[in-house]
C-alpha cells in the first residue's frame, strides 16, 4: 500500500525498503471507531462535574498563588537593586608593598668585611 502511494507520486524505493513498509502497514494497530451509543451514568456524570469544578478552583489558586509570588520577586529585586545603591564604592587597591629584606641569619663574623681587590688606587675620602 505504501510502495504503491510512492510509486504514485514518482518516488523510487529500493527493494529492501518495500517488505520493511509492508511489515509497518501489517503491525499498525486499527483506526479507533467511535461507539455508537454513549450511555453514562447521571451519577458519574455529577461526580465528573465535581472534580472538574475542583480542578478549576485549584487552577485559580494555583494561579493567584503565581501572580503573589511574582509580586514577591519584584518587590525583592527592586529592594536589592536599592540596597546595592547604597553600598559606596571600594577604594582603589593600594600596591601592594615587597618587604625589606632581612640579612642572612647566619653565623657572625668578628671581621669587617674586606672590598674586593681593585686595580685603581683608593680614592681620598671627601670632607
Amino acid at each position: 500500500m505504501i510502495a504503491s502511494w510512492i510509486e504514485q507520486r514518482g518516488w523510487t524505493t529500493s527493494a529492501q525498503e518495500r517488505p520493511q513498509a509492508a511489515a509497518i502497514v501489517q503491525a499498525a494497530p486499527a483506526p479507533l471507531k467511535a461507539p455508537t451509543a454513549l450511555s453514562l451514568d447521571p451519577e458519574q456524570m455529577q461526580q465528573l462535574t465535581r472534580s472538574l469544578t475542583t480542578l478549576q478552583q485549584t487552577v485559580e489558586q494555583l494561579a493567584a498563588a503565581q501572580d503573589q509570588l511574582a509580586r514577591e520577586i519584584e518587590k525583592l529585586q527592586t529592594a536589592d537593586v536599592e540596597i546595592l545603591a547604597k553600598i559606596p564604592a571600594p577604594p582603589p587597591p593600594r600596591p601592594i608593598a615587597t618587604p625589606a629584606r632581612k640579612p642572612p641569619s647566619g653565623p657572625q663574623s668578628s671581621r669587617a668585611p674586606m672590598a674586593p681587590p681593585s686595580s685603581r688606587a683608593p680614592t681620598p675620602p671627601r670632607q
